[in-house]
């Protein structure tokens, strides 16, 4: 799926940690795809210059990422793109 998904985006932001073989798995497969796929770990991490407000975004996660770190990192990003 993300795969696909990363095909069809500006951006691609795989959620996950560092040192997970997973993880590092799905944002090799992203960048395949997408050139502006990146790994955040916290919503911290999330570029700020990473897309422009029209930009399409999509999100994707290592198995044991949990929904709640999901919901910040998407809030992160919708707060970059109101500010630039």
């Amino acid at each position: 799926e993300a795969r696909a998904i990363a095909e069809q985006v500006d951006a691609m932001i795989v959620i996950g940690g560092r040192n997970s073989s997973n993880t590092q798995k799905l944002l090799e497969t992203c960048r395949l795809r997408c050139e502006r796929s990146v790994l955040v770990e916290t919503p911290e991490d999330v570029p700020p210059d990473l897309a422009e407000a029209d930009d399409r975004v999509a999100l994707t996660a290592g198995a044991s990422t949990p929904q709640w770190l999901l919901e910040q990192v998407r809030a992160r990003i919708e707060e970059n793109a109101k500010t630039r």
